[in-house]
């Protein structure tokens, strides 16, 4: 099942905390660092993007459990078609990311209709590409 919300990106930030929370999904993993996206995301029809928010973990050597601690949180973009990976940037907010993949300027970007979409289907990744089930 999906529930979509339809806003533009400049009032995304108006949406209350709970249209937030969400499950994740494995996107990648290997024995040094994990990668974990919502499965909540943005789709912005206009410029064709899928955006998913994420955090990679890492494994530190010094770590007695042996265990993934979270190093930083980023944004992942998808062609909204094919669900194929395009793009990762980390350290910026989501209009920022936006422009730096897209070239667009802030108003453009801000005045653009989205959809936030919430789903409860699983979500596999083969060769960087979201699979739906």
């Amino acid at each position: 099942m999906e529930k979509k919300i339809n806003t533009t990106i400049g009032r995304l930030e108006e949406l209350e905390e709970e249209e937030w929370d969400g499950e994740n999904f494995l996107f990648e993993t290997d024995e040094e660092h994990q990668v974990w996206l919502d499965k909540k995301h943005l789709v912005i029809q206009e410029l064709g993007l899928q955006i998913h928010s994420g955090v990679w973990y890492e494994k530190y050597e010094d770590d007695e459990e042996d265990s993934f601690e979270p190093d930083f949180d980023f944004y992942m973009f998808f062609d909204a078609g094919t669900k194929e990976y395009l793009y990762m940037e980390q350290g910026n907010s989501l209009i920022t990311c936006i422009h730096n993949f897209t070239g667009l300027s802030w108003e453009e970007i801000e005045g653009r209709a989205c959809e936030v979409i919430h789903t409860d289907r699983d979500i596999q990744v083969e060769e960087q590409t979201l699979i739906y089930q």
